[in-house]
């Protein structure tokens, strides 16, 4: 699972950490032993330390838990509202079991049933007195990992902003070198030293201008020497002589015979 939505926090806070779980187990052992030094009364300061520590305990094996094994369960919000009230919950117990403490003088003894029990002597009331001061103990602990994590979280937040910011212009700045080409590339018709002009600026060169021909007045050519054009005499035909047809000489009849004196 991903890890961006966990606060980074140095070594020294899971230090932290422990030490607010070790007193807390430190104020739910004193809180039972002076509910058993009363014969079954309790008091409302000592049951009401039994319940800091109860959840002071809850709490910090959560917040352990969900940052290094079941990550699904991590909430920072969540942390900072636990912290806080951690600081309220601790802050009345303390005053609670100083009130408590103050209001005995004088050790009192518990006369029941021919047994004689002292309960408000000089430990009980310094067990009292201890109590107290682990209480003033975990709200310091915990105001102190309320700021340090509530500065965490206040980095965390503006990080994000900043990188959601620059991957939102990332993302922009493409879309307009991607539209510039397109543009271009619309006006065909124009001559290739146009275009050279149009890209030159974004490649950072300064526009270079195609280089003029000095004008040239226009000659006109030289004059043509007209010459007559030869005529041609029409080339003779061929004669040919064609020769006179000749006739096959046939030779008289039998019986005919010239007369004579005939030509």
């Amino acid at each position: 699972m991903s890890e961006a939505h966990i606060i980074q926090m140095p070594k020294g806070f899971l230090v932290l950490r422990i030490f607010q779980l070790v007193f807390a187990l430190f104020t739910v052992a004193l809180m039972a032993f002076l509910i058993a030094q009363t014969i079954g009364f309790t008091f409302s300061s000592t049951a009401y330390g039994i319940f800091c520590g109860v959840i002071t305990l809850l709490y910090v094996i959560y917040t352990i838990v969900s940052e290094r094994a079941v990550k699904a369960a991590y909430n920072m919000y969540a942390i900072i509202a636990l912290d806080a009230l951690m600081v309220v919950f601790w802050l009345s117990a303390m005053g609670s079991l100083a009130a408590l403490r103050a209001s005995f003088n004088i050790p009192v003894d518990i006369i029941s049933k021919r047994y004689i029990t002292t309960y408000a002597g000089g430990t009980w009331l310094a067990i009292l007195a201890v109590s107290a001061a682990i209480a003033a103990i975990e709200m310091v602990l915990f105001i102190v990992s309320l700021v340090l994590y509530g500065i965490r979280v206040h980095h965390h937040r503006t990080e994000a902003a900043n990188a959601s910011g620059a991957t939102v212009q990332k993302n922009e700045q493409p879309q307009q070198e991607y539209q510039n080409p397109t543009q271009t590339y619309q006006q065909p018709s124009q001559p290739q030293y146009q275009q050279q002009y149009t890209q030159g600026p974004q490649n950072g060169f300064a526009p270079v201008s195609p280089v003029q021909q000095p004008y040239q007045p226009a000659k006109s050519p030289p004059p043509t020497q007209q010459y007559p054009t030869p005529t041609q005499s029409p080339a003779p035909q061929p004669q040919y002589a064609q020769p006179a047809p000749q006739y096959p000489v046939m030779a008289p009849p039998q019986g005919y015979a010239e007369a004579p004196g005939g030509k």
